[in-house]
């Protein structure tokens, strides 16, 4: 995955040619890896902040986490599932890219999301994932660790 998204950023595969910025990650889904593998992967990719994905170009990164954690919240809801909890690495996540993105409104994200309209919907996946996440001490209490 993290070739794959290298080659749509250096290659302008994306808004700038009229493509799906998400196609990357949408592939990867519509193959049937699961949510929390292709997030996991692009966490690594955001920590690494190799080249193309650092400097502004942590964006796109932060984008396509978002697109993905947005999907997943939308995929628990969708199952009705009232049990349904993410982990709490993902809150920190979230966290770490509301940060990025709201400290980068002023920047760009060539062939991507405006960055305050990346900054908003990082907010909003955030609170959503926060409503979501297992607490810590919720599971002590209830005698799991």
């Amino acid at each position: 995955m993290p070739e794959l998204c290298r080659y749509a950023t250096e290659h302008a595969q994306d808004g700038r040619i009229g493509a799906d910025v998400h196609w990357p990650v949408n592939l990867f889904l519509h193959l049937g890896v699961s949510h929390d593998l292709v997030v996991r992967v692009l966490e690594t990719m955001y920590e690494a902040q190799e080249i193309p994905f650092r400097g502004a170009g942590r964006g796109r990164v932060v984008e396509w986490i978002c697109h993905v954690v947005n999907l997943w919240v939308r995929d628990l809801g969708r199952h009705g599932r009232p049990e349904a909890r993410l982990e709490p690495w993902v809150g920190e996540l979230m966290a770490e890219c509301d940060t990025w993105a709201s400290a980068n409104i002023r920047g760009t994200n060539e062939g991507g999301a405006d960055p305050r309209d990346l900054a908003r919907e990082v907010k909003d996946v955030r609170r959503a994932v926060d409503g979501l996440v297992v607490s810590p001490v919720m599971n002590r209490s209830m005698g799991f660790f």
